[in-house]
């Protein structure tokens, strides 16, 4: 309806982008800052099988996924203040 906002939830940044990175490059380890359930890090661990991957990820159903994939996960989940 009118005065309604639109919302488009696809990825920005491109996973073609990832994906044409991952095939450049040699790499032993990647990082995902926010890794949600670790589509990008799956992306290297393709290309590279043997890659060390580590994800930050502070959503617990999203750290669970990530470890039975066999990604290394750590939170920043850490309340400062009052």
């Amino acid at each position: 309806g009118e005065g309604m906002l639109n919302v488009d939830k696809q990825l920005n940044y491109g996973r073609s982008m990832i994906l044409n990175y991952a095939k450049k490059i040699e790499c032993q380890s990647v990082l995902d800052l926010g890794a949600g359930q670790g589509v990008d890090l799956d992306i290297f661990k393709k290309h590279h099988p043997l890659i060390k991957s580590y994800a930050v990820e502070n959503w617990s159903s999203n750290m669970e996924f990530l470890e039975k994939s066999g990604h290394f996960v750590f939170t920043t989940n850490y309340f400062f203040g009052k």
